[in-house]
């Protein structure tokens, strides 16, 4: 377990907060109607919006100088949203954005469609899109059970909505609404984010009695739960703020998690993104050997944007100014940007570092403070031309100046090298052939199965592989009528010696047959059913899984 660290104490009622990576700055809200900001670098705590009434979260505005929150109201359909000028951020210069809401908490904006997306805690609460311009509000789906949390993914096509009931964790098809229960038997859980732009896994918090931060895996199927940490009462909100980092909003304390392993004696090669170098056998990553770290993946090769971690202390302590990245002996020379602290102005600035005399990136002093402490540049295994499939050696190299002949040490020093395997291929997802009672159906076909149900019997004849052997899961849905839905069936990898898996090519499942009737539903064998496949690869960038493919067919069943 990680120990969190308290950063600011003598709190009241925190719930919900939102970082600012610009500036270092968290912005959260207190129950009882408080809105603050806080350095993170300093600790320093200014009050800077007061007279809300049950405030529940708040997300930053791209613009930098507004931001919205949810008030929950008093009684039923007294929630509002609110926009709010953080210069003057007190509840009486606040514009109401849309109101006549439910318990209302976690806000996702989606500016370039001048939209924000919010989730209804009650006993059937809803899925709520908002005209940010108009203030209207458009029910996505309801019969939500004490929602509270909510995060949209990029393309904005899937939601994962926390309930509080049954502590699940949700996914729901923007589109259509359809439902899928990803996981159960959390704690109260709270507010939901993504965990890295690849978004292959959620941070939340499990309430009191459990008080845990959590991760939750929805790469693996079925989805995979790690618990990092135990924190202060009441936690309500587990932001990230930067690779490595993680702020937590509990009910008194404010506290963070340092999430990355490494530190900064002898080794010079540190790890890519969250993999440290001692956890990459015979160039796959396993960190399932330390059960309670939150990035648990097994046999998995790299791919992709790879963020190499390089110790620059240790480097500078040997004497060295500059080194370089190598790929199979072959210098990486792509220019890299990160955050760097501005100690004039508090706030982070964007700095790019390139090479210096083609090859040559230069040690980061003693005592600047960057957001990503270790970042050392990317592998790009995608340019353009790609690094070759397969085992690849990478080597950090120093030089005392800009020229190959001061070099400390050799590339093959110990804690200077580690071997990693490159996989740029992606799954293959295809429902080959719909199958009643064994007959081949066309895509689109009415299919009949008696007024009770009694020829019910399907099979999928389906490719989910990967073709580098690499796969980590795939699973088969069904969709339906009003919401309807239901799992057919799913496989994930079981590790092997050969660390290979291609997964299913051309194969016909479940075994035996699935039935399409649900007792108590007409529609489920009189409505139009569409069957999607998912799969998923075991590649990593070092932060995130890359690699997902889906493929969907529909019929229509009938009695």
């Amino acid at each position: 377990m990680i120990t969190p660290v308290t950063i600011l104490p003598g709190m009241d009622g925190v719930v919900g907060g939102a970082y600012n990576v610009s500036t270092n700055q968290l912005f959260f809200v207190e129950f009882d109607g408080e809105f603050h900001r806080l350095n993170v670098a300093t600790h320093a705590d200014t009050l800077i919006g007061t007279g809300y009434q049950l405030l529940e979260h708040i997300a930053l505005s791209r613009d930098g100088r507004h931001a919205y929150v949810t008030e929950r109201g008093s009684t039923a359909g007294a929630g509002s949203l609110l926009k709010v000028d953080l210069l003057n951020a007190n509840r009486v210069h606040a514009t109401v954005v849309a109101t006549g809401m439910t318990a209302p908490h976690q806000i996702v904006l989606d500016e370039d469609r001048s939209q924000a997306y919010v989730v209804e805690f009650a006993p059937a609460g809803r899925l709520l899109r908002i005209d940010l311009t108009t203030g209207t509000k458009t029910s996505i789906i309801g019969g939500l059970q004490g929602a509270v949390g909510l995060a949209i993914t990029t393309a904005r096509d899937f939601a994962y909505v926390s309930e509080q009931t049954g502590g699940r964790i949700t996914r729901i098809r923007l589109a259509d609404g359809h439902r899928e229960v990803i996981t159960t038997g959390l704690t109260a859980p709270f507010f939901v984010n993504f965990l890295g732009s690849g978004e292959s896994q959620l941070i939340t918090t499990e309430r009191d009695p459990a008080n845990h931060v959590t991760i939750v895996n929805i790469a693996s199927s079925p989805a995979t739960v790690t618990r990092i940490a135990n924190v202060p009462f009441r936690p309500s909100d587990a932001i990230p703020a930067g690779a490595g980092e993680v702020l937590v909003c509990s009910d008194q304390i404010i506290s963070k998690l340092q999430l990355l392993p490494y530190t900064s004696t002898g080794t010079i090669l540190l790890g890519f993104g969250y993999v440290p170098f001692n956890r990459i056998v015979n160039g796959f990553a396993d960190t399932t050997v330390d059960p309670s770290y939150f990035f648990q993946v097994k046999d998995a090769p790299f791919g992709g944007s790879v963020p190499v971690m390089v110790n620059h202390q240790g480097a500078s302590t040997a004497g060295a100014h500059f080194y370089v990245v190598e790929v199979g002996g072959v210098a990486q020379t792509a220019p890299f940007t990160d955050y760097r602290l501005n100690a004039g102005t508090g706030n982070f600035d964007a700095i790019t570092t390139s090479p210096v005399n083609g090859i040559f990136f230069p040690v980061r002093p003693a005592g600047e403070v960057w957001l990503n402490q270790w970042l050392g540049g990317f592998i790009h295994t995608d340019a353009n031309p790609p690094i070759a499939n397969g085992l690849r050696n990478v080597a950090v190299r120093i030089f005392s100046a800009a020229n190959a002949a001061t070099e400390i040490g050799h590339a093959t020093d110990a804690g200077r090298h580690v071997q990693i395997m490159v996989d740029n291929g992606w799954p293959v997802a295809s429902i080959d052939q719909i199958l009643h009672n064994g007959t081949p159906v066309s895509t689109c076909a009415m299919v009949h199965v008696g007024s009770t149900g009694a020829n019910d019997q399907f099979q999928f004849t389906i490719t989910a592989k990967d073709p580098e052997k690499h796969l980590l899961s795939w699973s088969l849905s069904a969709m339906w009528g009003d919401n309807q839905s239901a799992g057919i069936t799913s496989q994930s990898y079981t590790p092997v010696p050969t660390k290979e898996w291609l997964g299913v090519a051309g194969g016909t499942v479940p075994a035996p047959a699935w039935h399409a009737t649900v007792p108590g539903d007409l529609t489920s064998i009189n409505c139009a059913h569409t069957f999607y496949l998912g799969a998923w690869d075991r590649v990593i960038n070092g932060w995130n899984y890359l690699h997902f493919s889906q493929y969907h067919k529909s019929i229509t069943i009938l009695p």
